[in-house]
């Protein structure tokens, strides 16, 4: 995995005390796995709609999840996750609202015995540019964010830190902001930084061909010597 921490992401326990036996994903009940998806203006992109009536079709999953606005896609995040944990669902799949899939790229990503799994997609941009540490095609098991939940730092406080949205509080698994070196992190990169640092090793998938739709569509293809973006 590649290094997402930074300087000033310390943390005393070590990361395998946070070790749990891995879920067997093929036994658990689709009833049980939640699929949410942000949407900035209330819309989806047709192929991401044909995605997930497929995958309803063929009964992959039982519940899923639209939460429409929201201009701080971090607390769009925060937002989603704490909808999952109060819910009896086990799995949670984060799907954006630009990507497009189909049953087998959904198979490919429930997969592997890992707790947290992503799949490769392009960025919008010209260049063949990857995303592997990225939130467009994600699957989360629930013992994820309690690991996360047990992070602290050098002086005993909670990595995951909490605030106040309409007289409850959410916990910010997403954070943004800068690095103590300089770097910016997304509300991406901010959660596959805690990821790391729990000791969490993700599966990353590249048989998925997701396309990720823009004013054109940007499709993964497998692996290219061009390098690949965080």
């Amino acid at each position: 995995m590649i290094d997402l921490v930074s300087d000033d992401s310390k943390v005393v326990e070590p990361a395998k005390r946070f070790t749990v036996p891995p879920r067997n994903l093929s036994k658990v009940d689709p009833r049980k796995i939640l699929v949410s998806i942000p949407t900035h203006d209330g819309r989806i992109w047709a192929g991401c709609a044909g995605g997930i009536s497929q995958c309803v079709a063929a009964q992959r999953f039982g519940n899923f999840y639209f939460h429409a606005g929201g201009s701080c896609i971090n607390h769009v995040r925060n937002q989603m996750a704490s909808i999952f944990l109060k819910s009896q669902s086990e799995i949670l799949i984060c799907i954006d609202s630009d990507i497009e899939f189909t049953v087998q790229d959904f198979d490919f990503l429930m997969s592997g015995p890992e707790m947290i799994g992503t799949a490769l997609y392009l960025k919008k941009v010209e260049r063949y540019l990857p995303v592997t540490y990225g939130m467009g095609f994600v699957r989360i098991d629930r013992q994820v964010f309690e690991i996360l939940d047990q992070l602290v730092d050098d002086t005993g406080r909670p990595m995951v830190a909490e605030y106040y949205e309409n007289g409850h509080i959410e916990k910010d698994y997403f954070r943004t902001g800068a690095s103590s070196d300089a770097r910016w992190m997304a509300e991406d990169f901010g959660f596959w930084s805690l990821v790391q640092l729990a000791g969490i090793t993700p599966q990353i998938e590249k048989r998925t061909r997701l396309k990720h739709w823009g004013m054109k569509s940007f499709n993964y293809v497998g692996d290219v010597e061009q390098g690949s973006a965080q």
